[in-house]
């Protein structure tokens, strides 16, 4: 288990745990920081060698207030520590490193900041930057499509725009028989968890969209192609190219394996997605006399721990992503490989889902310093 923690970035600590009065504290900072929950997180805890907790507090420099992509571009003048621009077509500006002071209450609960995301269209065709989150805590190990027993053998179909996942995510999807909106709508019912259509229990009344965050939520343009994971930049354009993933392997191009007939498409628009892979690797900030551009610059490098071990977003795990993959099945999808890095998987494997979402433009910061104890505040 991932559990909670604050890391030493400001200037500023507090230790806690000197008397008894601490413990009722520290039962409800627990509580909020995810160290009582089971679910994977984007942290780690740590503490000193007498076993105190440590806590930041904000410095004056960093209690921004204001527009919220504003804000933390101006941020990047004062904090090129842990933030970077890309380098990519739309240089997009990123948190990154091991645990960049990047956390923002949404929800209830705390996510975390991606950076901010250039030219994004909202699927009418107007473009703007845009603050782009996920949430800090796996709502739960989820499938990302399966499929009845005679299409694609029950394994799945790997496109975005009809994924049981997605649907699961989404609004306007109620009337699926087995989890549409349950997590948009804040509440419970089954949703697939197994090739051949197998379902659980799925509760998503206390994990669950509010309405107060619903309003925050940008309608977004995503893109869904196969990734090509040879260097970063390269990665985040063909995440925006034309590849598909519904290619048959070649020893059952004409049976039960791939027969679902489905066009493949490489856009969705909608509310709720998952992270990219180039999201992954660009978070790393590179370390142990490997740089930043040495593990953005190929594969091979980025998998080497020194890179990854640096980048706020691996968990050793495996996580959805949210492209489609073409290895050579009709329901091969992108996924990260724990410690292996970004690799591809049959879209029935239950994983842990992280929700990722773009705010509103006109959403504001209106306090926090982004530390998890003291985490960006937001408006609409």
């Amino acid at each position: 288990m991932f559990v909670g923690a604050i890391m030493n970035n400001d200037k500023n600590t507090i230790n806690i745990l000197k008397t008894s009065i601490a413990v009722f504290s520290l039962l409800s900072i627990f509580n909020f920081i995810g160290i009582a929950n089971s679910s994977y997180a984007f942290y780690n805890k740590t503490a000193d060698s007498k076993n105190n907790v440590k806590f930041n507090v904000c410095s004056y420099n960093y209690a921004k207030k204001g527009n919220a992509v504003s804000v933390i571009n101006d941020l990047a003048k004062e904090d090129s520590s842990n933030l970077a621009h890309d380098g990519t077509v739309d240089n997009n500006l990123r948190y990154i490193g091991k645990n960049p002071n990047n956390y923002v209450s949404f929800n209830n609960e705390l996510w975390r900041i991606i950076g901010v995301m250039n030219n994004i269209d909202d699927g009418t065709g107007k473009k703007a930057s845009r603050i782009k989150i996920v949430r800090n805590n796996s709502i739960g190990k989820y499938v990302w499509d399966v499929s009845d027993s005679n299409i694609n053998s029950g394994l799945g179909v790997n496109e975005w725009s009809q994924a049981d996942l997605m649907k699961l995510l989404n609004p306007g999807f109620e009337s699926e028989a087995f989890g549409g909106s349950l997590y948009w709508n804040r509440t419970n019912g089954r949703c697939y968890n197994g090739a051949n259509n197998v379902t659980t229990n799925c509760d998503f009344s206390s994990t669950g969209l509010t309405n107060d965050s619903k309003i925050m939520i940008d309608n977004i343009l995503w893109y869904t192609a196969v990734p090509s994971p040879s260097t970063a930049s390269k990665c985040y354009s063909s995440e925006r190219g034309d590849g598909i993933g519904n290619t048959c392997h070649i020893n059952y191009s004409s049976d039960v394996h791939c027969n679902d007939n489905v066009t493949r498409t490489t856009k969705w628009t909608g509310k709720v997605g998952l992270i990219y892979p180039s999201d992954y690797w660009f978070a790393t900030k590179g370390g142990n006399n490997v740089s930043r551009t040495e593990c953005l610059a190929s594969k091979e490098n980025f998998n080497n721990y020194k890179c990854y071990d640096n980048d706020w977003i691996f968990i050793n795990d495996w996580i959805h992503f949210i492209n489609s993959a073409n290895d050579g099945w009709a329901s091969s999808v992108s996924f990260l490989r724990s410690t292996e890095g970004i690799s591809s998987i049959g879209s029935f494997g239950a994983f842990p889902v992280f929700p990722s979402l773009y705010l509103k433009t006109s959403v504001k910061i209106t306090g926090g310093c982004g530390t998890s104890g003291n985490p960006y505040k937001l408006s609409p």
